[in-house]
């Protein structure tokens, strides 16, 4: 016969097996934005996805779809990882606005933080890209499209120094503008803070302790 304590002792288990569940689905799994969406406040962490090139797998924790909107309001971004593009947000053809975000410690093959292909990104309004690392390109930011930041945005201390590693903060091989950026502690084999193919324009901008073995600031 199953006595209180017994019983409370199931219970426990049962509980914690289930909370053991819950919390490695949450990690595991990104969302998918196909409509208008916005969210504010919130952090996100220890997400994970495995994907290739141009699928709905990459992006840490978002994936922003062809025609998809996505509106990110004080949210942190902390240890999330993407096997090829996005450690924390993918957008495909998409349009994603970052303000007043925190995104630190994420890791992608390209894009440690954003990827962005064929769509707009806008970053503005104290938003810190803070240690994230990417093996082949833009450490914070992947960016093949149309990418605007302005307003008190900072790259402290971001990576894409393995192998030819591209842009420790950004690589660009789309359309760039930024105003009031500053860029610090970076590093790349190519472009410590900025690797350039295509079009860009910086204004206002402070470089320093950027290293790289070729464009200590900015490569291209």
């Amino acid at each position: 016969m199953l006595n209180i304590k017994d019983l409370k002792i199931t219970l426990l288990l049962v509980f914690a097996v289930i909370l053991l569940s819950t919390t490695f689905c949450f990690a595991t799994n990104h969302y998918e934005i196909t409509t208008s969406s916005s969210i504010a406040n919130g952090t996100y962490s220890d997400y994970s996805q495995e994907g290739n090139v141009g699928d709905d797998r990459n992006g840490g924790v978002f994936y922003v779809a062809n025609n998809g909107s996505l509106i990110l309001d004080n949210i942190d971004f902390y240890n999330n990882y993407a096997s090829f593009g996005g450690g924390t947000i993918y957008n495909n053809k998409g349009s994603l606005m970052l303000t007043d975000v925190n995104i630190d410690s994420n890791t992608a093959s390209y894009g440690g933080g954003v990827y962005n292909i064929g769509g707009t990104v806008t970053i503005s309004d104290n938003v810190i890209f803070t240690n994230n690392n990417s093996s082949g390109g833009g450490g914070s930011i992947y960016n093949a499209g149309t990418l605007n930041i302005s307003s008190n945005v900072f790259f402290l201390g971001n990576k894409a120094d393995e192998y030819d590693g591209q842009g420790g903060a950004i690589y660009n091989v789309g359309t760039m503008t930024t105003d009031n950026v500053v860029f610090s502690s970076n590093s790349a084999i190519r472009g410590g803070a900025i690797y350039n193919v295509r079009n860009s324009t910086i204004t206002n901008a402070i470089f320093s302790n950027n290293s790289a073995s070729y464009g200590g600031a900015i490569y291209g």
